[in-house]
């Protein structure tokens, strides 16, 4: 005894194609409308490139200033002027993982990236006392 199933009914019975369940259902978005493409990653490395680029130019005058002028000794100011350059690098990253809204913001990068910027700008300060 080989029985066959009814035909599915689009209507649901009423009539109407509006009551059926399945029209109902809106479809699920494949991709995170908040997530950041590959676009936006390749020109926020590009901006960091030439932002890095300009923070080492500010590093150079900065450093130059400090032997010159203030009279510190050239390793002091060396590494005071990297102080700075990891300091200002550091906020412009996390400036720009906000810009982007990137899929890695979140309190533990912030506060990994700004604690490394402090640490930075201590460093630029402490070395920059030292004659």
């Amino acid at each position: 005894m080989a029985t066959t199933l009814p035909p599915i009914d689009q209507t649901n019975g009423s009539g109407d194609p509006s009551a059926n369940p399945l029209t109902l259902i809106t479809p699920i978005p494949t991709t995170d409308p908040g997530a950041t493409n590959t676009k936006d990653i390749v020109i926020g490395s590009g901006a960091l490139l030439l932002v890095a680029i300009l923070l080492f130019v500010i590093r150079s005058v900065y450093v130059k200033w400090l032997v010159g002028e203030k009279k510190r000794s050239p390793n002091a100011a060396g590494m005071s002027g990297w102080g700075l350059f990891g300091a200002l690098f550091f906020v412009s990253l996390m400036v720009l993982i906000s810009v982007l809204k990137s899929s890695i913001l979140s309190i533990y990068v912030i506060g990994a990236l700004g604690s490394l910027a402090f640490i930075s700008l201590i460093v630029c300060v402490m070395t920059a006392s030292r004659r």
